[in-house]
């Protein structure tokens, strides 16, 4: 055999086996699809707004997040995840109350993180608060 022909003919037998690798792939295609589906449909999770919750073993606040951690935390999640006409915003699905329970259960280990930023972020606010008001008077 040629060099040529055997080139082409090792060409032929790979582009046979990819073929039929496709086609044994596109006849798992169909039932992957139905157990996606599946699995989707059993997923579906309707979200309704949730209630804010607050302990009273706290005082009336939540379970972390004292009144102004709560005010800063509510402000911030709002500007990430804003309201929009018939879409709930981060209030209506209860953020604070879940990031609120979350510090004071699973991720107790990053309360003092969460301290640290909420402090920086109430340091920041008078000057993004002057800097607004004078780009605002311009």
């Amino acid at each position: 055999m040629k060099k040529h022909d055997e080139g082409r003919r090792a060409f032929l037998v790979g582009a046979a086996v990819v073929g039929a690798g496709a086609a044994a792939g596109a006849a798992l295609v169909p039932e992957a699809n139905a157990e996606s589906r599946q699995r989707t449909a059993a997923a579906k999770i309707v979200v309704a707004p949730v209630e804010n919750h607050s302990h009273a073993a706290s005082g009336g606040h939540g379970a972390f997040f004292n009144d102004d951690d709560a005010a800063t935390v509510t402000a911030f999640t709002e500007r990430l995840w804003p309201a929009a006409p018939g879409k709930p915003g981060a209030t209506e699905i209860g953020v604070l109350n879940y990031i609120d329970l979350a510090l004071a259960g699973a991720y107790a280990e990053h309360q003092d993180f969460y301290r640290r930023g909420l402090t920086a972020l109430d340091g920041l606010l008078p000057q993004v608060l002057s800097t607004a008001v004078r780009g605002a008077q311009r």
